[in-house]
Parts: structure tokens; C-alpha cells; sequence
């Protein structure tokens, strides 16, 4: 995260900051699960 000075998280728990941390390392979400959330929300 370059440029970023600070990162807020909104976790409760040691589990979910290491389940946030686990997915940040999965990487991007390619373009189709991307997609498909758009739709689920719209």
C-alpha cells in the first residue's frame, strides 16, 4: 500500500484480523468475482 500512512481496521478479534490478513495475501479478486458481487448487490 504504497503512500498509505495509516490502515484502519474494524476487527474485533485476533481471528478475524489474521482472516483479514489471509485473504490480503491471497491477492486481487480476478474480474468474474468481481462481476458476479456487482451483481449480487445491485
Amino acid at each position: 500500500m504504497s503512500g498509505a500512512d495509516v490502515v484502519v481496521l474494524g476487527v474485533k478479534e485476533r481471528s478475524e484480523l489474521k482472516e483479514c490478513l489471509e485473504a490480503e495475501a491471497v491477492g486481487l479478486l480476478d474480474q468474474a468475482t468481481i462481476d458476479e458481487i456487482d451483481q449480487a448487490i445491485r
